[in-house]
């Protein structure tokens, strides 16, 4: 969807479930299932290997984020690769933001 979009910003935040909203109520249910921490920053490595893009500003710096990242995709996308590739192969979460830094 974001290439054909082809947006000149594209934001990333990382889904938190709040206590108290409808989400968090479906999460009581079992309705929902958060993703862990390793599979939500493998699917942000799917977005930026696969969006082919002209020149957008890509940023997952936002407090939710447990791997800030910023460039510009097409150009950058080897390098942010470089960066989750290795946080993906360890799986070590000393590597991520912890909670108390996710200002959530």
């Amino acid at each position: 969807m974001l290439t054909a979009i082809d947006p000149p910003f594209c934001g990333v935040l990382t889904t938190t479930v709040v206590p108290g909203t409808p989400l968090w109520e479906a999460q009581e249910r079992g309705e929902f299932v958060l993703p862990g921490k390793f599979e939500m920053l493998a699917e942000l490595r799917t977005i930026i290997a696969g969006a082919e893009l002209t020149a957008c500003r890509f940023s997952s710096n936002h407090a939710s984020n447990y791997l800030p990242l910023r460039g510009q995709l097409s150009r950058d996308r080897d390098r942010l690769l470089a960066l989750i590739d290795p946080v993906l192969a360890m799986a070590d979460e000393r590597m991520l933001k912890p909670e108390w830094l996710r200002g959530l």
